[in-house]
């Protein structure tokens, strides 16, 4: 059986979707909390899909969260071997500045549904880009385009939202994994934030209802995809 290990920085921040996909093709999925666990203990030979999650800390607090020197080590050591690895919001940072980019304040939050724009004909993105389908996104930081990286979708707001390095990496600024069931509590955890952007919760939480049911079903098809396309 195959292997995943999803790192994950918040609780609430899961593997959601992916998580469901991961099931249905018998690939293990084991969680390993950032903040908890001595992630230098994590062998990459064991690891056949690296999953690198989002959470509200910066990919350039190594100085004040000592899992993010960690994180970095381990993702450098994935890419030399080009091994498969996925990374959302902060993972997508995180891979980024392992290939040498900066990481950086962004101009506007992006908080809330926007639509993607495919750069590329890659079949991947036309599961995000048609049917009515808007992304979610949260988030302020973005990133430079890491070099030898192909973007493949992009935001009104922000240019880099999709990119692939390699053959087996895959960075989203997005949050393709989130599901209506559970973001209930992303307005909860991110109280301050979303008082701070002058975001109406209710209305948020309407738009949830209605586009998140479509955004699992093409999380599903755009995962399960790249999957097949990496071998598994």
């Amino acid at each position: 059986m195959k292997r995943a290990v999803a790192i994950r920085h918040v609780m609430y921040e899961d593997a959601g979707t992916l998580a469901k996909v991961l099931a249905e093709r018998n690939i293990q999925l084991d969680y390993v909390d950032a903040g908890t666990t001595d992630l230098a203990q994590l062998n990459n030979q064991e690891i056949d899909l690296l999953i690198i999650l989002g959470g509200a800390i910066s990919a350039n607090d190594e100085a004040t969260y000592p899992c993010i020197k960690q994180e970095l080590a381990l993702i450098k050591e994935r890419l030399l071997a080009d091994r498969p690895m996925l990374g959302i919001c902060l993972g997508a940072q995180l891979i980024a500045k392992a290939l040498g980019s900066e990481v950086k304040g962004g101009h506007a939050y992006e908080f809330g549904w926007f639509p993607l724009k495919a750069t590329t004909d890659d079949p991947l993105l036309a599961h995000y880009t048609g049917q009515g389908v808007t992304m979610f996104h949260w988030h302020y930081e973005t990133f430079d385009l890491p070099e030898g990286a192909t973007l493949l979708a992009s935001s009104a707001l922000y240019k880099n939202q999709v990119y692939r390095w390699g053959k087996n990496t895959l960075g989203l600024q997005c949050h393709p994994e989130v599901q209506a069931e559970t973001l209930e509590n992303w307005l909860i955890g991110n109280a301050f934030e979303i008082s701070h952007a002058g975001i109406d919760v209710n209305a948020l939480r309407q738009e949830i209802q209605l586009k998140a049911p479509l955004l699992e079903t093409a999380t599903a098809a755009f995962f399960s995809d790249w999957l097949t396309a990496i071998g598994f």
